[in-house]
């Protein structure tokens, strides 16, 4: 299945921390959350498109209020397609989807969102989006002989983007409930910037190398949250990977150690 329309993508990854396993099948239990901002009134449909880097099992786990039913998942490939009926969402206004998935790959873990596209007709009907709502970053680990374990970032759309934050952290497992940028708990936690905030990429611009930050260890979850803002508008996205029973020492491993193995 080919999407017609390539709007807004947002796009994140967390080292897998798999290297010590890097050619074996891993299957990782994550947790996301995809918070967008609607760019046209009375949107009754939005859609975000999800590939992972291995075979990937979805489930919706809640979504706001003003999401109607339960979203729809359409699988092709190694990606998943994601509809949700909205409450006419006018403009501004955020909507968020909070989905589990497990992840079976080799080497690093990494997952992007794509394509979330803003609908005032139901999605079924086939007519374009309504808007192009805000780009995120797309980012991914990466791994060579330069820069060993480091972040590549990029923006993908066609206007300049800035990235207000981008953080990681290793954490005890948080709740689902618990991934929540108003949550006093999540927002607690040690966080370490990877990324300067107000960074601004430009459109087309050569990919952003950023070091990955020594982060406190503190539990067998690797958590990653980026917000951006692109035309004006306001993406947010967070990723938990649960770690435990995977063949890391997660709780001696810091960012750091990691980095020497490659140097």
């Amino acid at each position: 299945m080919r999407l017609r329309y390539s709007v807004p993508r947002i796009a994140w990854a967390l080292a897998s921390l798999s290297v010590l396993a890097a050619c074996q099948p891993i299957t990782y239990d994550i947790q996301q959350v995809i918070q967008a901002e609607s760019c046209t009134d009375d949107a009754v449909a939005m859609q975000a498109q999800v590939e992972a880097s291995g075979y990937m099992a979805l489930t919706f786990d809640a979504a706001s209020a003003n999401v109607v039913g339960e979203p729809l998942e359409i699988p092709f490939g190694p990606a998943s397609l994601l509809v949700a009926e909205l409450n006419s969402v006018d403009t501004g206004d955020e909507v968020m989807l909070r989905y589990d998935a497990r992840i079976t790959t080799t080497g690093f873990l990494a997952v992007s969102i794509t394509d979330i596209a803003f609908y005032k007709t139901p999605w079924e009907e086939g007519h374009p989006p309504d808007c192009s709502p805000a780009d995120g970053p797309a980012v991914e680990v990466a791994t060579d002989a330069i820069y060993g374990l480091h972040l590549r970032i990029r923006n993908p759309g066609p206007l300049p983007m800035m990235i207000t934050s981008l953080e990681l952290v290793e954490s005890d497992l948080l709740p689902p409930s618990s991934l929540d940028w108003n949550n006093d708990q999540f927002n607690a936690l040690p966080w370490v910037p990877a990324v300067q905030s107000g960074t601004m990429l430009d459109a087309g611009a050569p990919v952003l190398i950023a070091d990955l930050p020594d982060v406190a260890t503190g539990g067998p979850a690797a958590l990653c949250r980026v917000i951006s803002v692109y035309d004006g508008h306001e993406v947010r996205g967070i990723t938990q990977v649960n770690l435990a029973g995977q063949p890391v020492a997660v709780h001696s491993t810091t960012w750091g150690a990691l980095k020497a193995l490659y140097r």
